[in-house]
């Protein structure tokens, strides 16, 4: 495609209303490896539509939003790879705002009833936590024994009986947690140095109403902006299609329209 491509001076050329721009052969080779010449004419397309629209943004911001120079191209390249992104940006923005101010409150109704939430379920215990594992074993025996919890918690830590509720995740999750949220109800065991038993089991509970409400909204939202945001870039290829010219045909016959014939 290359010695093709060398016969012309200007590979693609993007011309509207007031703008134009030219894609040399030279730069559609050096943007091979990083977008090739789909990205430059994607590009040329979002300055054309910046400038009609009023979008403008400052070479201070394009230079802070620049990533390191890789694959070949040169720190200009970059800073221009970062204006095209950050005018993409402001082109979405209004059209995302839009999409995701279009979610009514039917439609958050029906998705939290279709997809409704819980929190997960609560284990409430009983947790003895000794200094090692010798003195976890000793407590062990004796509260199989008959030893009521507040005196193994006397005898074996120093501390008063711990009684406390957990959710997945809250204790230890390298391992305890996980011992706990397997372990039957009413018998001691012991895991470590630690020494527990699950009083009973509190089931999940669905969240509250405005939390479920909020978080499905934050889906819908997102769909509606993906989807709104695929419409306007769908818009923008069909304008400026017929705006960009290309030699030859196959650098992106997608986003070229009517190419000279190659001689």
């Amino acid at each position: 495609m290359l010695r093709r491509l060398a016969k012309f001076a200007v590979a693609v050329t993007v011309a509207g209303p007031g703008f134009s721009k030219a894609i040399g052969d030279d730069e559609a080779a050096r943007w091979g490896p990083a977008g090739g010449v789909s990205f430059l004419i994607s590009a040329a397309w979002a300055e054309g539509e910046a400038q009609e629209r009023g979008v403008v943004v400052s070479d201070a911001d394009a230079k802070d939003a620049t990533r390191d120079p890789h694959d070949g191209l040169t720190r200009q390249d970059r800073i221009y790879e970062a204006r095209i992104n950050l005018i993409n940006a402001a082109l979405h923005a209004p059209v995302g705002q839009a999409a995701a101010q279009s979610v009514t409150q039917p439609q958050i109704d029906a998705y939290v009833q279709s997809h409704p939430k819980f929190e997960p379920e609560r284990r409430y215990l009983s947790l003895l936590r000794t200094r090692d594992r010798h003195t976890a074993e000793a407590a062990l025996r004796a509260l199989k024994r008959g030893l009521t919890f507040a005196a193994a918690t006397r005898r074996y830590t120093n501390a008063e009986g711990g009684k406390i509720a957990v959710r997945p995740g809250e204790i230890d999750p390298r391992g305890l947690d996980r011992a706990i949220f397997k372990a039957p109800t009413g018998k001691y065991l012991r895991y470590g140095t630690d020494v527990f038993r699950v009083r009973f089991i509190g089931p999940p509970q669905p969240l509250p109403i405005e939390q479920q409400n909020a978080s499905a909204w934050e889906v819908l939202a997102s769909d509606a902006q993906e989807q709104a945001i695929a419409a306007f870039d769908a818009q923008i290829a069909a304008k400026w299609r017929p705006r960009t010219t290309c030699a030859p045909p196959e650098l992106d016959p997608a986003k070229c329209g009517n190419p000279p014939t190659v001689q």
